[in-house]
């Protein structure tokens, strides 16, 4: 009888010790590389005026000390070889199609990338790598299209939190490696092609203090959120883990609006900062923006426990 209520007690206690153990620093599932952000505080940034505000003698943000729970981010921009796969095996909406009708009928059946086309083409009826083996991102995504491309990848796109906090660490400063202005060793910014991306894991001179790449520059990167201004302002001190707003604010001359984060290939330094972000009209599509994964902690730690993860860093 006693080693009967052994072996039981050994059956709830090794789950249980398996669930406490530390989460490892990187992993990787359905072949994308994750990276893991611990939990704890950081400064999120936090606009202060209204976007349709240029006024130049005013703060347009301030830092507020938030904190997280540990969660997982890509170690690099989504790849053009999976939006590929997401796209030719058809899983986009009805929704997101008929957001999404410009670009898809500028994909022609062509070798060569032509008007909105960058990453992935049209040719000989399947969607294909406009560069195999090249590793470039996946671009020409409107938030609604990104936000159906993680989840088929089975994934989720991250908070403008969660970015920033994997961007910046816990300091404050402006760029994911420092406040040093950025050179063409460390980002690819203001570059005047319609479609120039550079190859995801490179740039490495430009990582963040958890070694992501490219999160100033490249391509665009979507996140979560709607911008939504009342949500904005009451964000303080000693938040922790800030929740979605349910819609978003009107935009002067705008429909309510998404939110982009990193700046992009084509647009100057100073725009690919942390703190900045761009409105984009969640159908609203461009050449320049792409999307980057996140994964909760404990949808990780599932992926781990049943090995349909690699643990490539503990």
């Amino acid at each position: 009888m006693r080693a009967l209520l052994a072996i039981l007690a050994l059956l709830f206690v090794l789950p249980a010790a398996r669930a406490a153990e530390p989460l490892p620093r990187e992993i990787t599932v359905n072949g994308v590389e994750f990276v893991l952000i611990p939990e704890g505080w950081f400064w999120y940034s936090v606009f202060a005026l209204d976007v349709a505000d240029h006024t130049d003698d005013r703060k347009r943000y301030r830092h507020a000390k938030v904190w997280l729970d540990a969660y997982y981010i890509g170690k690099y921009e989504a790849r053009a070889s999976d939006l590929a796969r997401f796209l030719e095996a058809g899983a986009l909406s009805k929704e997101a199609q008929d957001g999404f009708a410009a670009w898809i009928k500028l994909m022609r059946e062509e070798d060569a990338r032509a008007g909105e086309d960058c990453t992935v083409i049209r040719k000989a009826g399947r969607y294909v790598e406009a560069e195999p083996g090249r590793n470039l991102p996946a671009t020409s995504l409107s938030w609604t299209v990104a936000d159906e491309f993680a989840r088929w990848m089975g994934f989720r796109l991250p908070t403008e939190a969660e970015w920033e906090k994997a961007a910046r660490g816990s300091d404050k400063r402006f760029w994911p490696w420092g406040d040093t202005y950025p050179d063409d060793t460390r980002a690819v910014v203001e570059w005047t092609s319609a479609c120039d991306p550079a190859p995801v894991d490179s740039y490495a001179r430009g990582r963040s203090p958890y070694g992501i790449h490219h999160m100033a520059g490249n391509a665009g990167e979507y996140v979560a959120d709607w911008y939504n201004r009342s949500f904005d302002e009451a964000i303080r001190d000693g938040v922790r883990n800030p929740p979605l707003a349910a819609e978003g604010s009107e935009v002067p001359y705008a429909l309510p609006s998404k939110i982009t984060k990193g700046g992009r290939w084509s647009m100057e330094a100073v725009a690919s900062t942390v703190a900045v972000r761009r409105l984009v009209e969640p159908h609203a599509s461009s050449t320049r923006d792409g999307v980057r994964f996140a994964l909760d902690a404990d949808t990780a730690r599932k992926h781990i426990n049943n090995r349909t993860a690699v643990v490539t860093r503990q």
